[in-house]
């Protein structure tokens, strides 16, 4: 029983210590704010702004009226609306602002089928982009936006993701997310790119090479779309850049039921996406391609909490059980909150985010049940309730 024991302590150390030097490792690369040059041509780019939106009558119309009041000529870009079971009448206000609103119906609602629509109903109208630009129903861009992309030469840069940050962090739910959204942009896109890497996708806040996303998008067949994006930009070795100064103002849950649904829908999707990797795996070799081995990794990673939740409850059992390995245990864990806290903006850290750090071990119950409830979250979109 004892060699049983040591045998566990040392796989659970190589396992724990190989993720958490991953983490580290990017966690401090974000750290630094190198420059990226993107090649540029000498035409303004036109672009095409598409809003899949399910149910979100509640915030749609802010979302299209940003979109709208863009500093950028009116005739370079235009704004989609992809209205999924919204109101008629919500439809008719988005309409007199200026947008295009395609009505869809599906028997099983995702945003992939909402993205097909959308490519397909802009092929009918013969119309031509430089980029299109992803939001989500709730997202708010700042006016200048597309004028920070006006001259990027999109036959050489395919993929952008934007910096999203949070719209509000109005309860200690909503807080946690966004601080758990900035240390994903800091490890999995900033430090990334710095060290040479394509940055994650999203979902949201994505620019893609109009002329790649339409020959891309009719092979999205998960809810996990983000995910099978990055799959097929990774596999023709496309670069994903990352724009850290571009910001997108995305609504933050404000409850632990919606962050149980929505965390229950990635974990789902981050396991879908294995399934789907497999096809693209003769792309790895000749030469080794890295993002690809990268973001297979990067899937393996549990969520930050559940690591961090068992960590806590294994250092518990060293201490009753094992205390020869107590010492090695604690540099682990230091290690590992050195590495998350160096992720978080200085600007978070508050009297009122040490208060909410305290509902972290009831999240974390939340995703030990989540485990157990994927089986069906892939059928189809998992609501995210906008009203609360």
């Amino acid at each position: 029983m004892n060699q049983l024991s040591e045998v566990l302590n040392i796989v659970f150390l190589v396992v724990s210590g190989i993720y958490i030097v991953y983490l580290s490792v990017f966690s401090v690369a974000s750290r630094f704010r190198i420059k990226q040059c993107l090649p540029r041509k000498n035409v303004r780019n036109r672009f095409l702004i598409i809003i899949p939106a399910y149910k979100a009558d509640v915030v749609i119309e802010e979302t299209v009226e940003a979109s709208i009041n863009q500093k950028y000529e009116r005739e370079l870009f235009d704004v989609l609306v992809v209205s999924d079971s919204m109101a008629e009448a919500t439809d008719e206000k988005l309409t007199a602002l200026g947008a295009y609103v395609l009505n869809v119906y599906f028997e099983n609602s995702t945003k992939a089928q909402s993205l097909k629509s959308a490519i397909s109903y802009i092929e009918k109208q013969n119309k031509v982009y430089d980029y299109v630009l992803i939001l989500d129903a709730d997202n708010i861009i700042y006016p200048d936006f597309l004028s920070g992309f006006e001259w990027i030469d999109s036959d050489k840069v395919t993929a952008i993701q934007c910096h999203r940050i949070a719209k509000n962090i109005d309860t200690d739910i909503a807080l946690l997310d966004a601080v758990s959204e900035e240390m994903n942009n800091s490890i999995y896109r900033q430090g990334h790119v710095n060290c040479h890497i394509s940055s994650a996708l999203i979902g949201s806040g994505m620019l893609f090479s109009f002329s790649w996303f339409c020959k891309s998008v009719d092979l999205l067949k998960t809810v996990g779309e983000d995910k099978e994006l990055e799959l097929m930009l990774l596999s023709e070795r496309k670069f994903i850049y990352y724009s850290a100064d571009t910001f997108v103002l995305d609504e933050k849950v404000r409850k632990s039921s919606n962050f149980y649904n929505q965390r229950r829908r990635w974990i789902a999707a981050q396991f879908e996406s294995f399934s789907i990797a497999k096809k693209y795996l003769p792309n790895i070799f000749n030469p080794l391609n890295i993002g690809f081995v990268d973001k297979l990794f990067q899937w393996l990673i549990p969520p930050r909490i559940m690591l961090l939740g068992g960590l806590f409850f294994w250092t518990i059992i060293v201490l009753l059980f094992h205390l020869s390995w107590l010492g090695i245990w604690l540099l682990i864990d230091m290690v590992f909150l050195i590495a998350l806290m160096l992720a978080i903006p200085a600007n978070m850290y508050s009297s009122r985010l040490m208060k909410a750090l305290c509902k972290v071990p009831y999240l974390f119950i939340l995703m030990i049940f989540n485990i157990f409830r994927l089986r069906n979250a892939t059928k189809s979109f998992i609501h995210t309730n906008r009203n609360s």
